[in-house]
């Protein structure tokens, strides 16, 4: 969970002693096995467990057919939808991203991905966020594995709307998630992938609301032109500037964007042409002087928020903006946790892991963000005493006014981040090594206090 007082860097282990495992020992060496996974994120199992005894032991909790991927991680969610229940407003980011291993994998029961003869699957995450100038990120709501199947030869429109796809996984995850409470509203963040007619409906009867990226030009009712004419010749209400993130078609900049914006209803195309019309308005923000190398930055959003005013619609563009940390969450997994890299035999063991990788890569994303606004926290509510006692001897410096931010560049410095003006933000790496050298020194001054 997020790094509160009650939720310190240290108890990562917490979670899997929680999981229903019918066994204490299981339970128990799940918690060993994601504490370890979590001191050395970046290493592959043998490095990770530290000795050959505990390697094989992470291998046969891996192999144990009665362990559950569903066991494992449910519990977390649960966990999360509690922490919730403290916001009156929780953003619920999902997204879709390709786990691949390649065209020469051997891992028994993966699926086909990307356009090629690729082996890997799908992972739909749901993140909740609380947004604010810095999003704090509270935890899973709900995490989902899927197998793609080969598309059935000469199947028909209908039958293909009558069995089970792909866009499937968004509606999963809403009902998974369920309905916001009198004191918490839940706003769903999705990208284009989710410009489906059910996904919308869906979230409005479960008391969400929806920002959506839209991805079809819709048809709209008595209008002549449809979604993407009309409101690119709808007069534009004003400019604002946004905060572009570094991406494969972007590089990292403000961006200066005019914004339209007009109240649409949505005519339900099939073969849901049968459901009433859906009401919501759609914002349209294109860049005014994109780079040249670049094309310009253009979002057709539709949405269920109020928005009438110039500067409501302003603030819906800055909580869509918000999804970009569920593809830093996925990058976690992927480079952080090397999630690609593990050549496990068959598909039930990445599953297990998958639970461990996930719960570590959302502590990698939430200290990555604490590296970049941390600058407005204390560590000491975040980090436990023996922690901040041990960095304080080692670097000399304070902590007990020190800043979340401060604290993660001194642990970076002793795992050989340089800290110079112009360098940035610390890497995982310097981050990971100079966490393993504290730990260690920790673990002494442990053992000092109990002598």
């Amino acid at each position: 969970m997020y790094f509160g007082t009650n939720h310190s860097i240290s108890n990562i282990g917490n979670h899997w002693e929680a999981c229903n495992l019918r066994d204490l020992r299981l339970s128990n060496r799940a918690s060993e096995i994601g504490s370890k996974m979590f001191e050395k994120p970046n290493s592959l199992i043998p490095h990770q467990m530290g000795d050959w005894a505990s390697t094989k032991a992470c291998y046969r909790f891996l192999d144990n057919p009665s362990v559950k991927y569903s066991s494992l991680i449910s519990p977390y969610f649960s966990e999360t939808k509690k922490v919730v229940m403290g916001y009156d407003t929780v953003l619920c980011i999902h997204d879709t991203s390709e786990i691949n291993y390649g065209v020469s994998s051997e891992i028994d029961g993966l699926s086909q991905v990307g356009k090629g003869l690729s082996k890997g699957f799908l992972l739909h995450t749901s993140l909740a966020i609380v947004p604010s100038p810095f999003p704090k990120v509270l935890g899973l709501l709900h995490q989902e594995i899927h197998y793609r199947k080969p598309k059935p030869n000469k199947e028909t429109k209908k039958l293909r709307y009558s069995r089970e796809r792909e866009s499937d996984l968004w509606n999963n995850a809403l009902n998974a998630i369920g309905s916001s409470t009198t004191s918490t509203k839940y706003v769903d963040i999705m990208d284009r992938g989710a410009d489906i007619y059910r996904v919308m409906e869906d979230s409005l009867s479960l008391s969400h609301d929806f920002i959506i990226r839209a991805a079809y030009n819709r048809k709209i009712v008595s209008e002549k032109k449809k979604l993407f004419e009309l409101i690119k010749d709808t007069k534009p209400l004003g400019t604002v500037r946004l905060l572009i993130r570094k991406s494969s078609q972007h590089k990292k900049r403000i961006a200066k964007l005019k914004v339209a914006s007009k109240e649409i209803v949505i005519q339900p195309s099939y073969p849901f042409q049968n459901k009433r019309p859906l009401k919501c308005r759609v914002i349209y923000a294109r860049e005014v002087k994109p780079q040249k190398k670049e094309g310009p930055v253009e979002w057709v959003i539709l949405t269920s928020l109020k928005a009438n005013s110039f500067r409501e619609n302003c603030k819906v563009l800055d909580l869509y903006a918000i999804r970009w940390i569920v593809e830093e969450y996925h990058k976690c997994l992927k480079t952080g946790c090397r999630l690609e890299e593990r050549q496990l035999k068959d598909n039930k063991r990445i599953e297990r892991l998958m639970d461990f990788l996930s719960v570590v890569a959302l502590r990698l994303l939430q200290i990555k963000e604490q590296v970049k606004s941390g600058q407005h926290l204390f560590s000491k509510d975040y980090i436990d005493g023996v922690t901040l006692e041990v960095l304080e001897r080692k670097t000399l410096k304070d902590t007990d006014s020190m800043t979340l931010k401060d604290f993660w560049i001194e642990v970076a410095k002793i795992g050989g981040f340089l800290g110079r003006k112009n360098d940035g933000d610390p890497g995982w790496i310097t981050i990971w090594r100079g966490w393993d050298e504290v730990q260690k020194l920790c673990e002494g001054a442990r053992l000092v206090r109990c002598g």
